[in-house]
């Protein structure tokens, strides 16, 4: 995982976050869970942005693109009172690719795409939230949402440090 394109992955979220931007101007900034993980095509690839597990990585990525929360859910994801997202490990493996994934998009400052259910079947779409902090004695990750609330419905062109996209 520590070798991956990051011209692409660049692409990628770039492309994931107009999408986002283009369906809050269709249907406002919560979405239908059908239509995030249907995703959209690009090169020839479908992008899907949600899966069944909260942390999302599409096949043609190798860092995850997305998290999201289900209340009453098998996590008890939370907003601590540093303002910071308290995200949940993927089981109680802190080794487990999932959030080894997540660690990486840390170390890299790689934004993702935050989604929140309201409803069943309805998503808040949030981004670029940013993996700030991980707590491994705690099973926590810490999900930093500041940076947007003022792109949440804008588009985010995002560049990756040390890339040339």
């Amino acid at each position: 995982m520590t070798g991956y394109d990051r011209t692409r992955d660049t692409q990628i979220r770039n492309a994931a976050f107009q999408w986002l931007a283009s369906q809050c101007s269709i249907y406002g900034e919560v979405l239908p869970r059908s239509l995030l993980a249907d995703g959209f095509d690009l090169d020839d690839q479908r992008i899907r942005l949600l899966g069944p597990q909260g942390i999302f990585k599409p096949k043609a990525m190798a860092v995850p693109l997305s998290i999201a929360t289900v209340p009453s859910g098998p996590y008890g994801d939370a907003f601590g009172s540093d303002n910071l997202l308290q995200y949940e490990y993927r089981g109680t493996d802190p080794d487990h690719r999932d959030n080894r994934g997540l660690r990486l998009a840390m170390r890299d400052r790689l934004p993702l795409a935050y989604f929140h259910r309201i409803l069943p079947g309805k998503y808040l779409a949030v981004w670029p939230a940013f993996v700030v902090g991980d707590a491994p004695e705690r099973l926590t990750f810490l999900v930093d949402l500041a940076a947007a609330e003022s792109n949440l419905l804008a588009p985010v062109e995002w560049q990756a440090v040390g890339s040339e996209v």
